[in-house]
């Protein structure tokens, strides 16, 4: 069972600039790209990783950072760089994508030994 979207997940508050901001409905794939993003600090880059067009990562961002109401990144020529909310978001993703990913080996490990024991 994969996990695809999440559900309100709680309220970020003090993001910094005062920011009260609510997750909602966000999908694991926008926080996967914007982690690429942030690693590599460049969208053509991050989007040839990612196998998608960069057209398609930039729009992905912009409904991110529309859906947060904060700006994610400092978008420079060639690269881009984290705003002071953009770290918070990077913390909070990684924890997320980390425990979904955790979640996911559990459940399918579970099912294996359930599969070994009938």
């Amino acid at each position: 069972i994969a996990v695809k979207r999440l559900q309100t997940i709680s309220e970020f508050t003090d993001l910094g600039s005062g920011f009260k901001v609510a997750m909602k409905d966000m999908e694991l794939r926008a926080l996967k790209y914007f982690l690429m993003v942030a690693r590599e600090e460049n969208i053509t880059k991050a989007a040839q990783l990612l196998h998608v067009t960069q057209p398609t990562l930039s729009r992905q961002l912009m409904q991110l950072e529309e859906e947060l109401g904060v700006q994610l990144f400092h978008r420079g020529k060639h690269n881009v760089t984290l705003t002071e909310d953009g770290m918070l978001l990077r913390r909070r993703a990684q924890e997320l994508v980390s425990l979904s990913e955790k979640t996911k080996m559990e459940l399918q490990h579970k099912e294996e030994m359930l599969r070994k024991v009938a």
